[in-house]
C-alpha cells in the first residue's frame, strides 16, 4: 500500500470517529441529559445489579456526582468529535475518549466477568481512536492549514 493511500485511509478514520463521536455527544445533548439527569437515572439501574467495586464506584461516586458528570460526558464526546474533524489537539481529546469509555465499562461491571473480551465495541473503538490521534497525517490535512497560529497550541 503506498503511503498517500495509507494516509488517505487515516484521513477517513478520523474523519469517521470524529462524526462517531460527535453523533454520541449530540445524542446525548438533545436527549434531555443537559436539561434532565438521565445519567442518574442509568447509573442507579445499573448499580441494582452491580456488585464489588464497580457498585462501591457507582453508590459512592459516579451518582452522587452525576449531576457534573452528564455535562462533562456529553461535552467531553463533542469536543473529541471536533478535535478529531479539526485534526487540532488530537492526542488529549483521544486519550478523554479512552477513559471515557473505560468509565463506563468498569461501571456497567465489564471488567469485573471479563466481558470486555468479547465486546465487539470496546476493543476496536479505542484502539481506533488512539490511531487516528497518534499516527500522524500532514498538516493539510486539519484546522492548522487555514489557521497556520495554532501550531503553537498544538499538544
Amino acid at each position: 500500500m503506498s503511503t498517500k493511500r495509507a494516509l488517505i485511509l487515516l484521513l477517513f478514520l478520523r474523519l469517521a470517529l470524529g462524526l462517531f463521536w460527535i453523533d454520541h455527544g449530540l445524542d446525548k445533548a438533545t436527549g434531555g441529559w443537559l436539561t434532565e439527569n438521565k445519567l442518574k437515572t442509568h447509573l442507579t439501574k445499573t448499580s441494582l445489579t452491580a456488585t464489588g467495586a464497580p457498585k462501591v464506584y457507582l453508590k459512592h461516586f459516579a451518582i452522587p456526582v452525576s449531576g457534573v458528570l452528564r455535562y462533562l460526558v456529553t461535552l467531553g464526546e463533542l469536543a473529541v468529535g471536533l478535535a478529531l474533524l479539526a485534526g487540532f489537539w488530537m492526542k488529549p481529546a483521544s486519550w478523554g475518549a479512552v477513559f471515557m469509555v473505560l468509565n463506563f465499562k468498569f461501571a456497567g461491571g465489564s471488567f469485573q466477568n471479563l466481558d470486555f473480551i468479547g465486546d465487539a465495541y470496546l476493543f476496536p473503538l479505542l484502539v481506533a481512536t488512539l490511531a487516528a490521534a497518534y499516527i500522524e497525517a500532514p498538516k493539510e490535512w486539519s484546522i492548522r492549514r487555514f489557521i497556520p497560529t495554532l501550531d503553537r497550541y498544538e499538544v
